[in-house]
């Protein structure tokens, strides 16, 4: 999923699916990028997807989805 203008609602649900069947792969902590850090990724996760799914509707959210596909992106590489 590449950074867009818009999501809809199919494509955060479907990216929030992919988080509940890996949830138990979550590290504890991650690098998602150069400037971020999280110290309890699941946590990170949990919050990112009810900001994505409540303001999905809305585009200034749309870094909230872009973070949680870096973070799909990053664990999908290290397998």
């Amino acid at each position: 999923m590449d950074y867009k203008e818009k999501y809809t609602k199919q494509e955060v649900e479907e990216l929030a699916g992919w988080f509940k069947e890996h949830e138990d792969e979550l590290p504890q902590s991650m690098q998602i990028d150069e400037a971020t850090f999280t110290p309890d990724l699941k946590n990170t996760v949990r919050i990112l997807l009810e900001q994505g799914m409540m303001y999905v509707e809305n585009p200034t959210f749309n870094g909230t989805i872009r973070m949680l596909q870096l973070v799909k992106s990053k664990l999908d590489n290290k397998k």
